[in-house]
């Protein structure tokens, strides 16, 4: 999730990226991109254009049998959790266990 932060320029928050559904989302094969529609706080609605890498970090959270079954309503990241604001703080938790981890 956090490469994919930084190859869509998404913020990390309800409106942005804890608030894209799979709807949201046009794949590019040339050049190779994906287009997302988000809701920001600070932007309102655009249209958010990722690098290349974006696009394959999305094609990866599914395995080849579910794609034909995702449901275009369901949240991207952590669909598990409906209520968003859960969602994002259990992504900020995981970020900080991860930046707290010493490096060797």
């Amino acid at each position: 999730m956090f490469k994919f932060i930084v190859h869509s320029f998404l913020r990390p928050t309800e409106g942005e990226l804890f608030g894209l559904k799979h709807k949201d989302i046009q794949s590019h094969s040339n050049p190779n991109y994906l287009g997302m529609n988000v809701r920001g706080s600070k932007t309102d609605q655009r249209v958010s254009v990722t690098m290349p890498l974006a696009k394959a970090l999305y094609g990866s959270i599914k395995t080849p049998l579910e794609w034909p079954h995702v449901d275009p309503e369901e949240f991207v990241w952590m669909p598990d959790y409906p209520n968003r604001t859960t969602a994002i703080n259990t992504a900020r938790r995981l970020f900080k266990h991860t930046n707290s981890t010493p490096l060797a």
